[in-house]
């Protein structure tokens, strides 16, 4: 019994060590999944944009170099400076987040589109500082918007590229979530079922050996030395059966050597009284010729009486 109890236990104890070991496994996928999403993909789209924005503000500022009057164009010349160190800056902390060779590759062109974008920039300055204005704004308007819209549209291929692997990342955690989540319930009804049936195995390893030395105790007590059926196994139940069945058996013995006895008994008992009939049959026998003896006696001292009247009658008539 103990040996099933224990064996019971152990096989609950380990399926629920491995729903935990599995419980954590499956946490740790989607704490991975939902990691990944939020430090790498997101963090790439968000950075993507910013420096898409960053851009069309150095390209507005473009615009407003060439409209503003020549006096004024040294401080919105620093600040396009200040701009492109600021582009640069994110650009070298979006390069180090992207992890995929097709982001890397994509950012890349970007990056030789915007130089060829300053480029002509730069002949754009350069047509200000002669005076050539209309150069300067056709430059502007046609050959560097050009250059313009394509670091534009690589950017923003770089972004949906990012939000491609962002949105997959998300539908991986969504089924890692899923599967970990039919696992778990699964392993829950595997350990629910299997605590069930080793409960009603070994209640039923228990107690059906208990009801048979149960109903061998009462029939012994009824008076039913019948011997029980032959017992299987050797764990403690067993064992008890088997002591019932011994102190059955002994008992047959004594209610046998007892009923030899009592027959015994009976049989001198009748024996006894057999011979206490014919002693007082001789009995009563002796008594009677002691009865006739009696009489004769009484008969003879009678006779002798008379005989001795009619002697002393003949000695006086002599």
């Amino acid at each position: 019994v103990g040996a099933k109890l224990g064996l019971a236990f152990a096989l609950v104890l380990l399926t629920t060590a491995v729903l935990g070991l599995v419980a954590v496994l499956q946490l740790n996928r989607v704490n991975g999944a939902s990691t990944e999403l939020a430090e790498i993909w997101l963090p790439q789209v968000e950075g993507t944009l910013q420096l898409a924005q960053e851009a069309t503000r150095y390209r507005t500022r473009e615009y407003l170099l060439v409209l503003t009057p020549a006096a004024e164009r040294p401080a919105v010349l620093d600040t396009l400076r200040k701009a492109n160190e600021d582009l640069t800056q994110r650009a070298a902390r979006l390069e180090q987040m992207l992890k995929s060779p097709e982001l890397v590759q994509k950012f890349a062109a970007a990056r030789t589109q915007w130089g060829d974008y300053l480029q002509s920039q730069r002949k754009i300055h350069e047509a200000l500082e002669r005076g050539d204005e209309a150069t300067a704004h056709e430059q502007l308007v046609v050959h560097s918007r050009k250059q313009f819209d394509l670091v534009l549209g690589t950017l923003t291929e770089l972004a949906q590229l990012s939000e491609a692997h962002a949105a997959k990342a998300n539908s991986d955690a969504d089924e890692v979530y899923a599967n970990s989540r039919n696992l778990i319930i699964a392993l829950s009804v595997l350990a629910f079922v299997l605590g069930s049936v080793s409960a009603f195995l070994i209640s039923r390893a228990i107690t059906l050996p208990l009801g048979k030395a149960v109903r061998v105790a009462q029939a012994v007590a009824d008076g039913d030395l019948t011997p029980p059926a032959p017992v299987q196994g050797k764990d403690e139940l067993a064992q008890l059966q088997h002591a019932i069945a011994g102190m059955v058996e002994r008992l047959r013995h004594v209610v046998r050597d007892v009923r030899d006895g009592v027959h015994s008994v009976s049989s001198a008992s009748a024996q006894i009284a057999t011979g206490t009939q014919d002693l007082s049959a001789r009995t009563e026998q002796t008594a009677s010729n002691l009865e006739e003896t009696a009489s004769s006696m009484e008969e003879l001292t009678g006779t002798v009486s008379q005989s001795a009247d009619t002697a002393r009658q003949a000695n006086q008539l002599a």
